[in-house]
């Protein structure tokens, strides 16, 4: 009896090695180099890996591309020339609002002019200097006055209190207390300030960097 359980022990153990190199070999067949299943495997990474150089590739492109900033670009025609284009289309009114404004960096300026019941606006190449579109409508809030300081002061107070700054916009509000105000933005060390300007004397009334 001790015989045969010892003997089965033995076959036992055999049969254990026996399925276990055969189990090796097929696992050893399955994941070979050459096989089908290891070059799926293999092209699955590959795929993936030439996916992150595409993207790292297009967006390197992309950074390359990239369009510089408006606060950093020049233009050939200034805020007083573009006004002067403005004022002689329009034949009369004075300019209550412009602005430097970049489409697809392409420069312009916006231009309002406040004529008796009607706005007159313009949009000026600030490159050509031509007039790209005009437009007037009647306005309920008009007529409004004159103010004493016409955006023309404006921008040279603006030029010698801020020589080195760009300037992005001017614009004539007249509900502010009490009396009409230039709001006013500039560019300085790439960053914006806010300048509120009396209409009456071009005093500056307040000043702050944009949030």
């Amino acid at each position: 009896m001790k015989q045969l359980t010892k003997k089965s022990l033995m076959i036992g153990i055999i049969a254990i090695i026996v399925i276990a190199a055969g189990g090796y070999a097929i696992a050893n067949e399955l994941f070979d180099r050459d096989s089908p299943m290891e070059e799926k495997v293999e092209t699955i990474f590959d795929d993936e890996a030439d996916d992150v150089d595409d993207d790292h590739l297009e967006s390197k492109n992309d950074t390359q591309k990239a369009d510089p900033s408006p606060q950093t670009q020049t233009v050939k025609v200034d805020f007083n020339s573009a006004m002067k284009t403005a004022l002689a289309e329009a034949k009369t009114g004075f300019v209550t609002d412009i602005e430097l404004g970049f489409d697809n960096n392409q420069p312009h300026y916006e231009i309002e002019i406040a004529d008796n019941n009607m706005q007159k606006s313009y949009i000026v190449d600030a490159n050509s200097g031509q007039i790209i579109s005009s437009k007037v409508e009647n306005e309920d809030d008009y007529p409004i006055s004159e103010p004493k300081q016409k955006i023309t002061d404006v921008i040279t107070l603006i030029n010698k209190n801020y020589p080195e700054a760009q300037l992005k916009d001017i614009s004539l509000d007249t509900d502010y207390p009490n009396q009409m105000v230039y709001e006013v933005t500039i560019i300085t060390d790439n960053l914006e300030k806010e300048l509120t300007l009396s209409a009456d004397d071009a005093t500056i009334l307040s000043e702050k960097f944009d949030d």
